[in-house]
Order: C-alpha cells, then structure tokens, then sequence
C-alpha cells in the first residue's frame, strides 16, 4: 500500500492541477505560438516560477496535457490486470472511454490545436503524439500481448491489431466533429458503433479453438 501523502504533497498535487488545467484553456483560446506562461500562471493562481518548477518550459507543460488525456484513456486497460475481466469486457469498456475522449470537446481542440501547430513546429507535435497517441498504442498493444499469452484471445501482431482497432473506433466520427459537422451522435448510435467494432474484432481474434 502507498504511504499516505502528506499535507505539502497534497498541496503540491493540488497546484499541479491547477496549472493544467489553467495551461489547457490557455492554450485553446491562445494558441500554442500566443500563450504565455505568465497567463497561464495567472489564470491557476500561482506564481511563474511555480508553473516552472512542476514545468521545465511550455512545450513539457503541452505535452503533459496530451499525456493526461491518454491516461485517462488506457485506464481501462488495468482493470484486466487481475485477470477477472473478460477481453470483451475490457475492450468495449476501452473502446467507449477512447470514442468519450475522441469527441470531447476539450479533445478536438487540442487535436485541432496540434494540427495547426504541426507544421510550424514538427518537433512539438512529434512530442506530443509521443506522449499521447504512441502511449494509448502501446499500452492497448501491451494488454493485447497480455490475453494472448493467457489464451483469451489470439493476436499474431498486437501492435498492428492494436492500431486496426483505433482506426475501427475512430471510423469518421472524429472526421465529422472535427470539420463540425456532426458532434456527437445519439448515446444509441455510439453504442451500436462501439459494440459492431469489438465484435468484429474479437471474431479476428479470438482464441483459437474459437475462431477454428
């Protein structure tokens, strides 16, 4: 069990929030190029040097909100652990987690943001996909590999199944909100979407004395 935390800790935690969440609503109304750390500083309530000392610059301070929106996403992933779960379970409880998140609007304008901001600095966005994206790959990969070796589920490459599966779940429901064109169907629609693609999944691969 992890000692629990003290009160300076707590405080500490309690202001790293803070400046995320400050440095998120900068961002989207700012801009990556326009934001300021003294604004965001502003806006959380604390000092410049306080937002440096959680952030080394403002580029570590945007990667860790991509970073936080992919924890959110593969925390699903770690209910399987213990091995109670069943891999349709685990999956469509992921898949519907990932499709809350695609269609946030707080998601789609940090996507639109990196798109913007791809081109003027590669570097930054290659950062970020590093930290968000790559990590949800990797760890739906990881418990991919995980149910295999348990013989519920039969992945030759987890990697490449793992990135089919995003691509099934993304289908052109991001496409749509992002263009505004659609923002979020009916909760019906969503549940139907999430339950057809984990069901076509499985049925590639499941175990094999199921698929035989």
């Amino acid at each position: 069990m992890d000692a629990p935390r003290t009160a300076a800790e707590r405080r500490a935690s309690s202001k790293h929030d803070d400046i995320l969440h400050a440095a998120t609503e900068t961002f989207l109304e700012a801009g990556y190029e326009r934001a300021s750390m003294d604004e965001i500083a502003a806006k959380a309530g604390v000092s410049k040097a306080t937002v440096y000392s959680h952030f080394r610059s403002k580029e570590a301070l945007f990667e860790a909100i991509i970073r936080e929106l992919c924890q959110r996403l593969v925390t699903p992933l770690r209910v399987a652990d213990s091995g109670r779960v069943s891999p349709k379970e685990t999956l469509t409880e992921f898949a519907r987690s990932y499709v809350e998140l695609l269609l946030d609007p707080s998601s789609l304008a940090l996507h639109r943001l990196l798109v913007a901001e791809a081109t003027r600095d590669p570097e930054l966005a290659g950062a970020s996909y590093r930290a968000g994206g790559a990590q949800a790959l990797r760890g739906l990969a990881d418990y991919l590999a995980q149910e295999t070796a348990r013989g519920t589920l039969s992945v030759e490459d987890p990697t490449f199944a793992a990135e089919q599966l995003f691509g099934m779940l993304n289908g052109h429901l991001q496409v749509r909100a992002l263009l505004h064109v659609e923002a979020k169907p009916p909760r019906k629609t969503l549940d139907r979407f999430i339950q057809t693609a984990i069901a076509a999944f499985l049925r590639a691969h499941g175990p094999r004395s199921e698929a035989a």
